[in-house]
């Protein structure tokens, strides 16, 4: 039993019953829902994660208010106007939001090294692209986390009527025919899927971690994560 966040991890009586199910530390297809804890413990890598997130939020803010301070000062005729420390304080501010977004670049090329080393290499398909995510508790998908419970990868499987997500910390598989429930969070950032796994049911929320595509879905208000998950879940009882 895996302990975090001075709670019993929220994944513990899924993972018992996954094992029964499936064993321990199945590799490649299974044919049934689980979510077993990986052989290699990802819980150091975590902590680095959020250590430099922790660094990079803290950087970030100050940045803001510093150049935020300096423009404020120089309107009000608090401090002589130059253009150079005008330049300064921009490059701070700017300097301060790209700071604020280097913890997401950073996790995608930690992930994919740390998946590739202790999974396999899973970029070399092009019919099932891995997309970048993390994984929390959908009961405690509001509260505040430095980092979430889990980040890993996506991969949909509409062909076998399932997804996966390849976690640093665990491995969790999805089929259509376990899927209890399935909807958008009112964010629009996060899916809320629950899903049987024996007699158990695990309650996760799986968030896009790409600046690219929050980017897109801002300007869009589109649902790309939803949909997709949507289509390789497609013969769920959910939707009938």
């Amino acid at each position: 039993m895996r302990v975090g966040m001075d709670k019993i991890d929220f994944r513990a009586a899924a993972a018992a019953e996954s094992a029964a199910l499936v064993g321990t530390s199945p590799a490649g297809q299974v044919t049934t829902s689980c979510c077993i804890p990986r052989d290699a413990d990802g819980s150091a890598l975590r902590r680095r994660i959020e250590v430099f997130t922790i660094f990079a939020c803290i950087v970030a803010i100050a940045g803001v208010i510093l150049g935020g301070l300096v423009g404020f000062a120089m309107k009000y005729g608090w401090m002589a106007e130059d253009l150079r420390i005008l330049g300064i304080a921009l490059a701070c501010s700017v300097g301060g939001i790209l700071v604020g977004l280097a913890p997401t670049w950073m996790q995608e090329g930690v992930v994919r090294r740390h998946l590739t080393k202790h999974v396999g290499e899973l970029w070399g398909d092009p019919l099932h692209s891995p997309l970048h995510v993390a994984l929390e508790d959908a009961r405690t998908y509001d509260r505040f986390k430095v980092l979430a419970e889990d980040i890993g990868v996506l991969l949909c499987y509409p062909e076998s009527n399932c997804i996966a997500v390849e976690g640093v910390s665990y491995r969790y598989v999805i089929y259509a025919k376990d899927l209890l429930d399935m909807k958008l969070h009112p964010n629009g950032r996060a899916v809320l899927l629950a899903y049987q796994i024996g007699r158990e049911t695990l309650n996760v929320a799986i968030i896009r971690r790409s600046v690219r595509a929050e980017l897109k879905r801002q300007l869009s208000g589109g649902t790309a994560l939803f949909d997709e998950i949507k289509m390789a879940l497609a013969q769920a009882d959910v939707w009938r």
